[in-house]
Protein backbone atom coordinates (compact mmCIF):
# COMPACT_ATOMS: atom_id res chain seq x y z
CA UNK A 1 0.00 0.00 0.00
CA UNK A 2 2.65 2.36 0.67
CA UNK A 3 4.35 1.81 -2.69
CA UNK A 4 1.34 2.43 -4.38
CA UNK A 5 0.59 5.03 -2.19
CA UNK A 6 3.97 6.76 -2.50
CA UNK A 7 3.38 6.36 -6.71
CA UNK A 8 0.71 7.72 -6.91
CA UNK A 9 1.39 11.20 -4.93
CA UNK A 10 4.79 11.59 -6.75
CA UNK A 11 2.59 11.06 -10.55
CA UNK A 12 -0.25 13.72 -8.83
CA UNK A 13 3.08 15.79 -7.73
CA UNK A 14 5.01 15.68 -11.50
CA UNK A 15 1.78 16.49 -13.22
CA UNK A 16 1.03 19.79 -14.51
CA UNK A 17 -2.79 20.87 -13.47
CA UNK A 18 -4.01 24.28 -14.79
CA UNK A 19 -6.67 26.36 -14.15
CA UNK A 20 -8.06 29.08 -16.10
CA UNK A 21 -4.80 29.49 -17.67
CA UNK A 22 -2.88 29.85 -14.11
CA UNK A 23 -0.78 26.75 -13.45
CA UNK A 24 -1.25 25.26 -10.03
CA UNK A 25 0.36 22.92 -8.02
CA UNK A 26 -1.27 20.02 -6.81
CA UNK A 27 -0.10 17.59 -4.03
CA UNK A 28 -1.82 14.47 -2.57
CA UNK A 29 -2.77 13.94 1.34
CA UNK A 30 -3.58 10.08 1.68
CA UNK A 31 -4.42 8.81 5.15
CA UNK A 32 -6.23 4.88 5.36
CA UNK A 33 -7.03 2.36 7.76
CA UNK A 34 -6.61 -1.11 8.36
CA UNK A 35 -7.80 -4.31 9.65
CA UNK A 36 -6.53 -7.07 12.04
CA UNK A 37 -8.44 -10.48 11.87
CA UNK A 38 -7.91 -10.73 15.70
CA UNK A 39 -10.42 -7.21 16.16
CA UNK A 40 -13.83 -6.81 16.23
CA UNK A 41 -14.73 -3.62 14.56
CA UNK A 42 -17.28 -1.62 12.81
CA UNK A 43 -17.07 -0.17 9.21
CA UNK A 44 -17.44 3.48 11.48
CA UNK A 45 -13.97 2.49 13.12
CA UNK A 46 -12.23 1.87 10.04
CA UNK A 47 -13.73 5.23 8.52
CA UNK A 48 -12.65 6.82 11.56
CA UNK A 49 -9.25 5.82 11.63
CA UNK A 50 -8.42 7.35 7.67
CA UNK A 51 -10.11 10.37 8.43
CA UNK A 52 -7.63 10.58 11.01
CA UNK A 53 -5.03 9.69 9.30
CA UNK A 54 -5.70 12.13 6.69
CA UNK A 55 -6.38 14.83 8.89
CA UNK A 56 -2.60 14.28 10.20
CA UNK A 57 -1.40 14.14 7.14
CA UNK A 58 -3.12 17.36 6.14
CA UNK A 59 -1.97 19.12 9.73
CA UNK A 60 1.54 17.98 8.92
CA UNK A 61 1.74 20.14 6.14
CA UNK A 62 -0.07 17.93 3.27
CA UNK A 63 1.82 15.66 0.56
CA UNK A 64 2.35 12.71 2.70
CA UNK A 65 1.19 9.19 3.47
CA UNK A 66 0.23 7.85 7.13
CA UNK A 67 -1.84 4.15 8.06
CA UNK A 68 -3.76 3.92 11.17
CA UNK A 69 -5.27 0.97 12.61
CA UNK A 70 -8.39 1.75 15.02
CA UNK A 71 -8.26 0.79 18.59
CA UNK A 72 -11.18 -0.85 21.05
CA UNK A 73 -10.99 2.43 22.73
CA UNK A 74 -12.59 3.98 19.72
CA UNK A 75 -9.50 5.92 18.83
CA UNK A 76 -6.29 4.59 16.37
CA UNK A 77 -2.99 4.12 16.73
CA UNK A 78 -0.12 5.04 13.91
CA UNK A 79 0.74 1.87 11.74
CA UNK A 80 4.29 1.98 10.74
CA UNK A 81 4.20 1.24 6.72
Amino acid sequence: ARAMGQRLRATIAGCDFEVEGKAIQVTLSLGGAIYQERNTLFYDALVYAAEEAADQVLRAGGNGLLLREPSGSGGAREVPW
